[in-house]
């Protein structure tokens, strides 16, 4: 958990064990991983809904019991697994590891590292690329 920006629990749709399950992962984030970490529940095989053990609301109450979104997944037909990831990814961005991200200097450090590397590259020797 630690280092984590982001966290995905996902649960079976079909298994009620594995969304009770969430309360114990849920937890053990809280204790383990970093305070303003992002999370994101996803309730996954929505293409078996006749066999469906947790209701949707169920799920969404969860959810936001956590402050997390919630999503249904078919990772068999790939339904809403893209979306979720995308969710997931853009909530670290904007929340950028637990620190509020100004968006008026997004990008602004990067490009002053490259610049701060290109003139070490002038400096004497001629190199062709910098690690910044």
């Amino acid at each position: 958990y630690k280092g984590s920006h982001g966290i995905v629990l996902v649960y079976d749709i079909t298994e009620k064990e594995t969304f009770t399950n969430i309360e114990y992962w849920m937890d053990n984030i809280s204790k383990h991983a970093n305070q303003n970490v992002m999370k994101l529940l996803v309730g996954n095989k929505a293409d078996l809904a006749k066999k469906r053990q947790t209701e949707t609301e169920e799920a969404e109450g969860v959810a936001a019991k956590y402050g997390c979104k919630y999503f249904e997944t078919s990772a068999k037909n790939g339904d809403n697994v893209e979306e979720a990831f995308y969710e997931i990814a853009r909530q670290i961005v904007l929340n950028d590891g637990g620190k509020p991200v100004n968006h008026a200097e997004a990008g602004a450090k990067d490009q002053r590292k490259r610049e701060q590397a290109n003139r070490r590259n002038s400096k004497g020797k001629d190199k062709k690329c910098a690690i910044l």
